[in-house]
């Protein structure tokens, strides 16, 4: 991760050669980038090129009336235009997909690393400011890992009340083994998890010796 002209790692926080290896926070911004660009470009297109489209139509129906050549020249170029425009446009957020995606596997990543850093414990406090990640961005990536039975991650909430995200985790492999010998979707699964009542617990008092 850089921080200014400064690398580190994000598991260990120690300092590493900058540009060793392309660093987390950059991790898709040239792919988005690109793609927003792309996108904006198709909107020029669209706009100037439909624009000329109409003018030329308009200018040679006036020059050559009776022929239909105005609607030939602007229609030909008009469909040009739809087309590039449409190549630019989709092509940019399909850009931009990729640069999500690749940012996003980047994040779990490095949040695995820090995991092993930390024995397998991590909340979304540790992730955002290990990461330098928003800490509902921090909590969405570590909820989606949970979420999902083969990433073996599991929940437990602690004595103050803080969420924690256990990896590797036991009883995240059980949660994982249920669900595939159920045959359902996971959020099926957990759903109807959910509905189940659990016998309410009794506590039986101590006798006390005589």
């Amino acid at each position: 991760m850089l921080r200014g002209m400064e690398a580190f790692c994000t598991a260990c926080g120690r300092r590493r050669l900058p540009f060793a290896q392309e660093a987390l926070n950059l991790k898709g911004k040239s792919a988005k980038a690109g793609g927003t660009a792309a996108r904006v470009l198709g909107m020029v297109v669209w706009i100037f090129g439909l624009f000329l489209a109409a003018l030329l139509a308009v200018t040679f129906q006036v020059l050559v009336p009776g022929w239909g050549l105005g609607f030939a020249v602007g229609g030909t170029i008009g469909f040009v235009t739809l087309l590039l425009g449409a190549f630019l446009f989709f092509g940019g957020r399909k850009l931009g997909q990729i640069g999500d995606a690749s940012a996003t596997e980047a994040q779990i990543k490095a949040i695995r690393g820090l995991a092993r850093q930390r024995r397998g414990v991590l909340t979304a406090g540790d992730v955002a400011r290990h990461l330098d990640l928003p800490r509902q961005r921090a909590d969405a990536l570590l909820t989606d890992l949970a979420r999902h039975p083969d990433q073996d991650v599991g929940v437990e909430i602690d004595d103050h009340g803080e969420v924690l995200f256990l990896f590797d985790n036991p009883e995240a492999r059980r949660w994982r083994i249920r669900v595939e010998a159920s045959g359902l979707d996971a959020d099926e699964f957990a759903a109807e998890a959910s509905q189940i009542e659990l016998p309410a617990r009794v506590e039986v008092p101590l006798e006390r010796e005589a």
